[in-house]
């Protein structure tokens, strides 16, 4: 199971490590729209990201914009919520608790079921190869923080076509 936290106006979806992605349709309306297959007028992007403020500050960005998008702070918990949501795109930090977002990038760009969904890197690291080595490893795109919510928003729509 998971349970759905709100804290300072922020939602954030916590799934335990034993968590049954068939009930990620409970906590969050975004969620219980994709999970059940309904037919929403809105595209999904799932956000896996450990920084509220960040994560906050996509949310208010892209659902102003028309999407409907879902935070969780671990890796493992947005790779599981990946295969329910099929989002157009997942947005990931690469430092996170738990598995690093490398290893989530790995495992999405790796499976049949999410290997066809745009996943765009956004890290507060200063590396010169990270780039490289993150497209190389299946990213779409990679973004520096602190991000202009503006260009944000144009790469997401990018994939909303």
């Amino acid at each position: 199971m998971f349970s759905h936290f709100l804290h300072d106006s922020h939602d954030i979806i916590s799934l335990n490590d034993d968590a049954d992605t068939a009930g990620c349709g409970l906590a969050d309306p975004a969620v219980k729209n994709a999970a059940s297959g309904t037919p929403n007028e809105r595209p999904f992007v799932l956000c896996i990201d450990d920084d509220e403020d960040f994560s906050h500050g996509v949310k208010i960005c892209l659902q102003s914009r028309g999407y409907e998008v879902v935070r969780v702070s671990k890796g493992i918990d947005g790779y599981r919520l990946a295969f329910e949501l099929a989002p157009i795109v997942i947005l990931l930090d690469l430092h996170m608790p738990g598995d690093s977002g490398e290893e989530i990038l790995s495992q999405l760009h790796f499976h049949p079921a999410t290997s066809h969904i745009p996943v765009m890197i956004v890290t507060g690291i200063r590396d010169s190869n990270l780039r490289d080595r993150m497209i190389a490893s299946g990213a779409t795109e990679v973004l520096q923080k602190p991000l202009n919510y503006d260009q944000l928003a144009k790469e997401v729509a990018k994939f909303s076509s």
